[in-house]
């Protein structure tokens, strides 16, 4: 393209239309061509860029979504706090989901351009050199380009700030202040209920609501001050940038082009391009220095473009070493298979059921009980989930359980009490493997597989026990998926192919309006057509009040059928006789119950109770043993199992005397609201 140039420079210095209008269509053509090369080029680079982001997201998810690493990376890291925007630490592990959803695309997006240019700049540096050398017959012009770009360079990279770590400040202020918005939606009921709205748009906002805290959002002032912030740095990144540009700019741009003139021109006082003193002789000048300037302006660009790869590199370091974090606090928190480990001899006659477990100091360990060679197991056989001298810790390191010895027997309700804070969810944290487990062991039932024999899990509650928390999570899709979750439709199809089993349970729940009542349901434009349970696709959370989802997750419980049902006060949404009717169904179906509540109403359907008093201390007491002979305490302050018997028997008194208290102001307030209606 540079030498038709020329050619069209010297045609029309010579008036030669012709073979100027023949030059025209070459340069038309030639231009097409290479449009198409540059955006063919272009496009291999963008699905460069789309394959390395697939290829990474995929390897991190496979990280991510095992051994709920995703939720350990978020809520087990001790040292991550909110505030902490100074681009240090484990921001990594505080916002994953910027990690993955932007800091990786702009990543992979970044380092494809940056190889492109890196293969056309380094292509073009050799190719340029090589007609520049030909052209002049010397190597020198190239020789002195490489030397004017190295110590423009150097020059450059001496003077150039720290880009990488202003840019992952930059990251983490960016994370901080989105996330100030998501827990301000996330929470926003609760915060309009408390706040009234404050136009914050007013200027004068801090001069009459600075000293008047009722008008005051702390939200608002937090999302606020995390943008000043935001602001704040990117202001001083943009003069760190301006400054260094002006810089760059000169070096590179401005005196390099002063540079090339003399490259350009240079060759045509001596030499063979020495210029013939005619007309033609000065056409033909005139063609050659077009084309030489296009050669010369095409390495200059090259070989800036290498040299300015370092600046760039850097920047991708912010985006590179924050994804690495995210990469060692997955491994970090990645469990470990359990290996189970079969224990004969005497265990085989006592024909106890398979059982995994949590090894001491946290280290995963498998402890496999089985009866002869077969692991296949059967209705008659009972089993356990047990403690032993397990210490619950919060990622913080604080004691909320120490030393508890624990065992819930097949048929045994148990009721766990306590002041909030105290550990009563905690403890099931570290039963399903949320939470490490410090010091002592935890034995669950295994998950069995089709061939009957105990899986190898790597963390989670078994099949065995199922977990209902007071908010059930319901995702988006159909009532099916509600239903059966966390089973998928695919492999579960019993509400399918059996429409009266799916009316039958939400009848058990009071749900049955689900199916008929279409008003419910925005999406629907006929309100009188019955709702398809397998078709209709909806973010029940947006549709569903807590008590109705507290019902769901109840279904979720009857469909199962687990062996163990942790309830962790997942009725407190919904009436005492459809308390009292759950009770009645899980008791019928046979499933052992290990219920945290605070309602005195449930402790009629318990037979043993754990109390935690919130200091590492714990009792347990059988409810239905009025002498406190079975009672059980530990804990530092109750001096542990050592403990003489006549403190055990105290302890477990005054738990008999809680439950009596909690029977007591039950019944008044039954007596009061019997009285009030009187009255009425």
């Amino acid at each position: 393209l540079a030498a038709i140039n020329g050619r069209l420079f010297r045609a029309s210095f010579l008036l030669e239309k012709q073979t100027f209008v023949k030059l025209i269509c070459e340069d038309f053509a030639a231009c097409l061509l290479l449009s198409w090369i540059q955006g063919y080029f272009k496009a291999k680079v963008s699905r460069l860029a789309l394959e390395w982001r697939t290829s990474l997201t995929t390897k991190i998810h496979a990280k991510y979504f095992r051994g709920m690493a995703y939720y350990k990376v978020s809520n087990l890291n001790s040292s991550h706090a909110v505030g902490d925007t100074d681009g240090e630490g484990a921001e990594g592990e505080g916002h994953p989901e910027q990690l993955i959803c932007e800091d990786v695309p702009k990543f992979c997006a970044g380092a494809a351009n940056v190889t492109g240019e890196v293969v056309s700049a380094a292509s073009d540096a050799i190719f340029y050199t090589m007609r520049l050398g030909s052209f002049t017959r010397s190597h020198k012009y190239s020789l002195a380009m490489v030397v004017y770009i190295l110590g423009a360079g150097t020059v450059i990279r001496m003077l150039s700030p720290n880009f990488g770590k202003m840019y992952k400040k930059k990251q983490v202020l960016e994370g901080a202040y989105r996330d100030g918005h998501t827990r301000l939606k996330s929470n926003s009921e609760s915060i309009a209920f408390l706040h009234s709205s404050v136009d914050l748009s007013d200027s004068k906002l801090g001069e009459e609501n600075g000293n008047d805290k009722s008008k005051r959002i702390f939200e608002a002032g937090g999302i606020l001050s995390r943008m000043s912030d935001m602001f704040q740095h990117n202001t001083f990144l943009l003069r760190k940038t301006w400054h260094f540009s002006m810089v760059q700019d000169f070096a590179l741009k401005y005196l390099g082009a002063t540079v090339a003139v003399v490259l350009i021109i240079g060759p045509f006082f001596e030499g063979h391009l020495r210029p013939v003193d005619n007309k033609k002789g000065r056409a033909q000048m005139l063609s050659l220095m077009r084309y030489h300037t296009g050669v010369v302006v095409s390495l200059f660009g090259a070989l800036g473009l290498l040299a300015s790869t370092p600046s760039k590199v850097s920047k991708l370091g912010a985006f590179l070493n924050r994804i690495v974090q995210l990469n060692e606090s997955i491994n970090k928190y990645q469990s470990k298979p359990v290996k189970s480990r079969s224990r004969r001899g005497s265990l085989r006659k006592e024909g106890k059921k398979a059982l995994t477990g949590v090894g001491s100091e946290g280290q995963q360990g498998g402890l496999l009980e089985s009866e002869g060679s077969s692991n296949v197991l059967d209705d008659q056989r009972r089993c356990r989930i047990s403690f032993e001298g397990a210490t619950v810790e919060t990622p913080a390191g604080h004691v909320l359980i120490k030393d508890l010895f624990l065992s819930i027997e097949e048929g045994t309700n148990l009721l766990v009490t306590g002041p909030n804070g105290s550990g009563k969810s905690s403890l099931f944290r570290v039963l399903g493997g949320l939470w490490p487990l410090r010091k002592g062991k935890v034995s669950k039932p295994a998950s069995i597989g089709k061939d009957g024999k105990a899986m190898e899990k790597e963390s989670g509650l078994a099949s065995d026990i199922f977990y209902v928390p007071q908010k059930p999570y319901v995702s988006v899709g159909t009532l099916v998926e509600q239903l059966i979750y966390p089973s998928n439709i695919e492999t579960d199809t019993a509400l399918l192919d059996d429409p009266d089993m799916l009316h039958g349970l939400l009848r058990m729940v009071d749900l049955e309006y689900l199916l008929t009542d279409a008003s419910r349901y925005p999406a629907m434009e006929d309100k009188g057509a019955s709702v398809d349970p397998v078709t209709l696709v909806m973010n029940w959370a947006d549709i569903l009040s807590l008590g109705e989802q507290q019902r769901l997750g109840m279904a979720r419980l009857f469909y199962h059928k687990p062996r163990f049902a942790i309830l962790d006060e997942c009725t407190s949404g919904v009436t005492n006789d459809m308390e009292q009717k759950f009770c009645d169904i899980v008791e019928s179906m046979g499933c052992t119950c290990i219920t945290i509540s605070h309602r005195p109403a449930l402790v009629a359907f318990h037979d043993r109770v754990l109390h935690l008093d919130g200091e590492g201390g714990w009792t347990i007491s059988d409810i239905s043993n009025d002498d406190g002979d079975n009672d059980v305490a530990g804990g530092d302050k109750l001096g542990g199992r050592k403990g003489s018997k006549s403190k055990l028997l105290d302890r477990g008194d005054d738990s008999m005397k809680c439950f009596d208290g909690m029977v007591r102001r039950h019944h008044d307030a039954h007596s009061a609201a019997e009285s009030s209606d009187q009255h009425l």
